[in-house]
């Protein structure tokens, strides 16, 4: 059974119920994916604030709210940045402690030949491949 924690008792510090705190949790490596039914934004705060105290290293934060997440679904055709996957990819900046999404390449938006969604991961070149082309 997968376990969730939620997004907002990161950022809270712990739970509003007295109850034991996420980031006590996730630091034994207890949570599958972390959740938030009534504030989204806490998401991707969250995990930047997981890696930024050192609960936990930035990708493995984000894997709590991305494959982490698409495995509690049961969503197998997501949730990684690799090939064969659908897969949306954001690029975020961090301001005075606070994330902004700055930009969005989403799945839907990048079609194949059928018109099937495209995983971003496909368009992205490796390090070494980019690297050469320059």
């Amino acid at each position: 059974m997968p376990v969730v924690a939620g997004a907002p008792n990161v950022l809270r510090g712990g739970s509003h119920s007295g109850n034991v705190g996420a980031e006590a949790l996730i630091s034994e490596g207890l949570v599958d994916n972390l959740s938030s039914d009534y504030m989204p934004t806490a998401l991707l705060a969250a995990a930047l604030r997981l890696a930024e105290r050192g609960v936990v290293p930035l990708h493995t934060a984000v894997a709590l709210i991305t494959s982490g997440a698409a495995r509690t679904a049961g969503l197998t055709d997501r949730g990684a940045l690799v090939p064969g996957l659908r897969a949306d990819l954001l690029v975020v900046s961090v301001e005075g402690g606070r994330p902004t999404v700055r930009m969005s390449l989403l799945a839907e938006e990048s079609r194949d030949g059928d018109g099937a969604p495209v995983s971003v991961a496909r368009l992205l070149k490796p390090a070494d491949a980019a690297a050469s082309s320059r």
